[in-house]
């Protein structure tokens, strides 16, 4: 009996053990005949400075890469200023499909979180979309909202800074997700999506990326239609030039959290194609 309850509790121990292996915001990328390790990380594109969390691991790993590739680098004038020039543009009479109810329902929702109706007048609805997204995080003051991508920017300075996709395909990718209908479906839960953003939060800070699965798998919060979009189409596209930029130089991929996991996910696409990926612990 004690030999049993010793193998069961090692059992026990072996388990807990890989599943905490699989969850980890930072991955190592080898084997496959590559030069150099290579790393992925996830990010949350925006965090209130109480929930900002950068780990020591990637610190480090900043420290040793020879480049950093971002979703879209907006580190540069050229990039940033074609993002702002285009997220001020509206789109005409966005709203007209929309029947008087729902645009009701949408002005009613947006003035009680201080914004208003008029904004898709004078604002991309992606900015919109986005403002909307900050306003979720609940943060004391906005306007210090903290970045991953920034600190990460800041830390790798003097470093090559290189990006998987363009801001006009990031830009196009927003205008199909953001439709007048997905503001309506949206602004019905806003105050549960502000409690989903939470749960978000804090999961990445405990890096459990089971419970991130989760939320970014719910139909709720993620169409099928914008899960195409935004997570299967541009990982497929990235997976296709990722072995070229990692056969020579050590780099780090800092990409939204949800690009890393499941069936479609970084991790999968890499270890399908050869390579070995590992979470990296400390």
């Amino acid at each position: 009996m004690k030999k049993l309850i010793t193998l069961s509790f090692a059992l026990f121990c072996c388990i807990l053990f890989s599943f905490a292996q699989e969850n980890s915001v930072l991955w190592k990328i080898s084997g496959n005949n590559l030069k150099t390790d290579s790393y992925l990380m996830g990010t949350i594109h925006m965090m209130c400075p109480d929930d900002f969390v950068m780990h020591d691991k990637v610190k480090r790993v900043i420290g040793e890469v020879d480049q950093i590739y971002f979703e879209v680098n907006l580190f540069n004038p050229e990039n940033t200023a074609s993002m702002q020039q285009k997220m001020m543009t509206p789109v005409p009479d966005f709203l007209t499909s929309l029947q008087p109810n729902q645009i009701q329902l949408i002005d009613s929702a947006l003035a009680a979180n201080q914004m208003s109706i008029k904004m898709f007048d004078m604002l991309h609805p992606a900015m919109v979309m986005s403002l909307l997204s900050l306003k979720s995080f609940n943060c004391p003051n906005p306007l210090e909202v903290k970045s991953l991508e920034n600190e990460i920017n800041v830390l790798a300075e003097g470093k090559k800074i290189g990006e998987l996709e363009t801001v006009d395909f990031q830009l196009e990718m927003m205008s199909k997700i953001a439709t007048p209908e997905y503001f309506y479906n949206y602004l019905k839960l806003y105050d549960e999506a502000a409690q989903m953003t939470q749960r978000m939060v804090a999961a990445y800070n405990q890096q459990n990326l089971s419970i991130l699965e989760d939320i970014f798998n719910d139909p709720k919060w993620m169409t099928p239609e914008a899960f195409e979009l935004m997570l299967t189409k541009r990982n497929n596209n990235w997976i296709e030039n990722i072995p070229a930029i990692i056969s020579q130089n050590k780099t780090l991929f800092a990409v939204g959290a949800a690009h890393l996991i499941g069936e479609v996910g970084l991790i999968k696409l890499l270890r399908d194609k050869g390579y070995t990926v590992t979470p990296v612990l400390n």
